[in-house]
């Protein structure tokens, strides 16, 4: 049979009320000493309390009020418009400031988006590679030129 830790643990990870039946029922067999259930259980004397004087039922562990948190209906219409739209969260934010007029920060954007697990939409290609900028072979010579103006600053020196 297994032993009285290795059932705690089983049966909390199963069921957390058929759990604090057993800190209870071993309890009761050592006439309430804390200490003792618990090494017998091998959990903590603060857990060996909390199955007796508290409920059966794990308590909600989410906050009871969120001063600051967006309503609901603006979480709604963000979420359908990063649906609909496929932006993130910074052109997502430029485009609800000016079709609604409503100034709702990137970053607030982006956990709504990251809470309610909406993913950007993939660019899909015929061949599943990156897609480019250019199509490189279709290019002329010069035709596309592209600096780095880190270089501009250098060259500006030589010719002078």
């Amino acid at each position: 049979m297994n032993s009285p830790i290795k059932l705690y643990h089983e049966l909390r990870r199963v069921s957390s009320e058929r759990a604090r039946l057993l800190v209870r029922k071993v309890l009761e067999q050592n006439g309430g000493n804390v200490s003792k259930t618990a090494r017998i259980l091998g959990i903590s004397r603060h857990t060996v309390r909390r199955a007796r004087d508290g409920s059966l039922k794990d308590i909600s562990r989410a906050p009871k009020h969120v001063p600051h948190k967006t309503p609901s209906h603006l979480e709604g219409l963000i979420v359908y418009e990063a649906k609909r739209t496929g932006f993130r969260y910074m052109r997502l934010h430029k485009y609800i400031q000016n079709r609604y007029g409503l100034d709702i920060s990137p970053n607030t954007i982006k956990a709504i988006l990251k809470g309610n697990d909406v993913k950007r939409k993939k660019i899909r290609t015929k061949s599943k590679r990156v897609r480019h900028l250019y199509n490189y072979n279709m290019l002329e010579a010069f035709e596309e030129l592209q600096i780095d103006t880190k270089y501009l600053l250098d060259f500006a020196r030589r010719c002078v």
